[in-house]
């Protein structure tokens, strides 16, 4: 899709949704074609996104995006300040699966961490981080 959006100069990406969306490719997708994004802030991650790393405007309401679409000056003064301020957008993204090796298969609380003849200190590290991360991540509950 990135190739598609910079190929037709799409500069404009509508991700309105009617749901939270927990993850969203079109977002990042859409960032990585340097799109201004617009969202709705009923939207989940894609206005969580768009507003911490300051990729597009979001909306309260598709009334709040109605009205700032019909005013040409306000539109453009949107756009026109995120352009000023923003940094271009990765020239691609590369998917990654490496971190899919670090969990066992049917395991969603403990992280296999890999062991090369390491020192005790460090398999006691390893043990105090996967702890760590069963009670940040999985607040506490092991399988």
């Amino acid at each position: 899709m990135i190739t598609a959006l910079r190929k037709e100069k799409i500069d404009v990406s509508f991700l309105i949704s009617n749901v939270a969306e927990t993850y969203s490719y079109t977002t990042y997708e859409s960032h990585a074609a340097n799109c201004f994004i617009i969202a709705l802030k009923s939207g989940g991650n894609i206005p969580f996104l768009v507003n911490e790393e300051h990729w597009g405007a979001v909306f309260d309401s598709e009334d709040d995006l109605i009205q700032t679409l019909l005013s040409e000056d306000e539109f453009r003064k949107i756009i026109n300040s995120w352009i000023d301020a923003s940094p271009l957008g990765p020239d691609h993204y590369v998917d990654n699966d490496d971190i899919v090796k670090l969990f066992p298969a049917g395991s969603k609380s403990k992280m296999l961490w890999r062991t090369r003849k390491d020192k005790p200190l460090k398999r006691i590290k390893r043990t105090a981080l996967n702890q760590a991360f069963i009670m940040t991540r999985l607040k506490g509950k092991a399988d």
